[in-house]
């Protein structure tokens, strides 16, 4: 956009012009009013993270703070844009757990006595192991292998347990899958837990969003009142800003 002076021979549409006027009569308000102007002056100096008295700031110092500042927030807006890909994607992974999660789940409850324990020796077939498999959300190539991995003694059926451990195993350190899915209430617990998760990484994209809006409005702030400040101090030489930050 080509910056515009009052006074301008080219033909403006009556809301441009009102913008134009508007614009004239604020900075004249400026120029009027010295504590008006200070005011700008130190929202400025905030800002840009600049010190000292703004008015003794020759137009090309003043555009060097500016293009500083643009460079550190955007610098700051591009980190938090990466950390919102990442929970993004984490999340994804959380709803996809969960979701295989609660298919485990209907997949134990023939499994599972009134007590609430389940039944970790009862035998099962390789079509019951296929389903535990789906399940979970394995490939059909993945399915085979942990079969074969399952039954490498030559068995035509696996424990439920053996079953579980194979196709879901445990984080390194963490207690086995089918001791944690041993009762209906170990099931809850893991479904529970991965909700917890899902509600923090979303929690934590919500606060990541909010910083980042609050970073562009002050960017946006800080080209308008650099802006401000050229015009008010009646430079001759007119300096496009728009390359800038627009």
């Amino acid at each position: 956009m080509e910056p515009r002076t009052v006074g301008s021979t080219h033909a403006s549409s009556p809301d441009e012009s009102r913008t134009i006027a508007d614009e004239a009569a604020h900075e004249a308000t400026l120029r009027r009013d010295p504590q008006m102007r200070e005011a700008m002056e130190q929202r400025l100096i905030g800002l840009l993270g600049a010190a000292g008295d703004m008015s003794s700031v020759s137009p090309e110092m003043l555009l060097a703070l500016l293009q500083n500042r643009m460079r550190d927030m955007d610098g700051q807006i591009n980190t938090i844009m990466l950390g919102l890909n990442e929970r993004t994607q984490r999340a994804e992974q959380i709803g996809e757990r969960l979701s295989e999660m609660r298919n485990v789940q209907t997949f134990l409850q023939p499994h599972t006595n009134s007590d609430g324990t389940v039944r970790m020796d009862d035998p099962i077939d390789q079509d019951g192991f296929y389903a535990l498999c789906r399940a979970a959300g394995l490939s059909d190539d993945e399915a085979r292998a942990a079969w074969a991995a399952a039954t490498a003694d030559g068995g035509l059926t696996v424990r439920l347990d053996r079953a579980i451990d194979t196709v879901m195993p445990a984080t390194e350190g963490m207690p086995s899958m089918s001791s944690r899915l041993s009762t209906r209430q170990g099931c809850d617990n893991e479904i529970d837990n991965l909700n917890q998760d899902l509600q923090d990484c979303n929690r934590g994209n919500e606060l990541l969003m909010i910083k980042m809006q609050t970073l562009m409005d002050q960017r946006k702030q800080c080209v308008e009142l650099t802006s401000n400040m050229l015009n008010v101090n009646n430079q001759t030489l007119q300096i496009p800003l728009d390359h800038i930050g627009r």
